[in-house]
């Protein structure tokens, strides 16, 4: 009899679990629709290139500080009324942006933001209390993107041709109300949610540190690069179907890059993973900014840039451990995550207000190459700090 409860209790307990990532799944593939949505906004004349980069940086920023804002001092004791408030206030705002004054587009998607940080909230918590954090963040991943393919590819040949941009956030509308009709089988209450981390400590080392604002900076030049596609497509002469085919072909190749990463033996070099993406990243920016001269090689740059990108995630987290075994550093690794997603954008747009939507690749490649700087230097830290270990121990 207590076997049989408890095999109900795991049941109970995985059912939750999907629903969770489901739910919180569609705040993260919100800001994943950018591209299409902020891009046919700028081909309707709504909004300008340097406003488009703008609108994603708040929205960004906006999930960023508010999900860091509650990880630190709020306990997730309550996770189906936050995720039922989040995914509200998203339906909301993604309602209101075909009826709003234009200059109220970026006041809508930063209470867009506010939404997917609830649920950005739910799902940080959801990953610190499970027995297997890694495994399930590669499934919010993996779950994140197949969702985000299926949508673009939804936007992308139907709604947008026929609806335009108002029909498309129509439709994540529509996503949003079934989260939240999902969120009501979440728990009322979770009398075992964690405490909130609150500021007491350090957050790490100095080597943890820089690396991760090198991966703060990778992630800002890779978003820099999502945001702007619209603006460089046009800039090359393409259609609105190169952009497009574009986001579903980076979506699909996040999809391959998530499972190779999770794919990947154990024990597998997370730093020699970073680093190398950040390359390959780089790459793209490179070949953004001097060459794509065509539909298919532009296209093509897009796959990369997504595989790269999610190849890259589930692997941040244990690169940082590697350099700060106490973990300190990874507990704001998300928040800085999407803090880095909105930076990119924000930088960009100011260099694409003088140079054109050639800033975006100009502005990732910095940061990209300001990212490998921050790399080699928290390495260098830590081999010095070995050094000094092994020195003291010979004594």
């Amino acid at each position: 009899m207590f076997d049989s409860r408890r095999a109900l209790d795991e049941k109970k307990r995985r059912f939750r679990l999907v629903i969770a990532l489901c739910v919180t799944a569609t705040g993260g593939i919100t800001s994943a629709m950018q591209p299409l949505l902020l891009g046919a906004l700028r081909e309707e004349g709504v909004i300008s290139a340097v406003r488009l980069g703008q609108i994603s940086t708040v929205e960004l920023l906006a999930i960023a500080v508010s999900s860091a804002i509650l990880v630190l001092f709020f306990r997730l004791d309550r996770p189906r009324r936050v995720a039922t408030a989040g995914a509200c206030l998203m339906l909301v705002s993604h309602l209101a942006v075909p009826v709003v004054l234009h200059e109220l587009i970026i006041v809508v998607r930063a209470f867009a933001g506010l939404g997917a940080g609830l649920l950005m909230w739910v799902i940080t918590s959801v990953v610190a209390s499970d027995a297997h954090p890694s495994r399930v963040a590669g499934t919010y991943i993996f779950l994140q993107t197949l969702l985000g393919l299926g949508l673009s590819s939804v936007l992308g040949v139907v709604v947008l041709p026929a609806f335009g941009a108002g029909g498309g956030y129509v439709a994540l509308g529509m996503v949003a109300a079934a989260a939240a009709i999902l969120s009501r089988l979440l728990p009322t209450r979770d009398d075992a949610a964690r405490p909130p981390l609150g500021l007491n400590g350090t957050f790490g080392s100095g080597r943890a540190l820089a690396a991760l604002m090198g991966v703060m900076a990778v992630l800002g030049g890779m978003t820099a690069i999502w945001v702007y596609n619209g603006p460089m497509a046009g800039e090359r002469g393409f259609g609105v179907a190169t952009v497009r085919v574009a986001v579903v072909v980076a979506i699909a190749c996040q999809m391959a890059g998530s499972l190779a990463a999770l794919s990947m033996p154990r024990g597998f070099p997370a730093g020699m993973a970073v680093v190398a993406m950040t390359l390959l990243t780089g790459g793209v920016g490179a070949l953004l900014l001097f060459g794509a001269r065509t539909p298919d090689i532009y296209i093509a740059s897009y796959g990369m840039l997504g595989f790269a990108w999610m190849f890259m995630i589930p692997f941040v987290i244990p690169f940082l451990l590697s350099l700060d075994p106490t973990g300190r550093i990874v507990m704001m690794a998300t928040s800085v995550q999407v803090l880095g997603n909105a930076g990119g954008p924000f930088l960009a747009s100011f260099v694409v207000a003088q140079a054109g939507a050639k800033g975006a690749p100009m502005t990732s490649l910095a940061l990209v190459i300001g990212g490998l700087i921050l790399f080699a230097l928290a390495v260098r830290a830590r081999s010095v700090a070995c050094s000094q270990d092994a020195i003291r121990q010979s004594r």
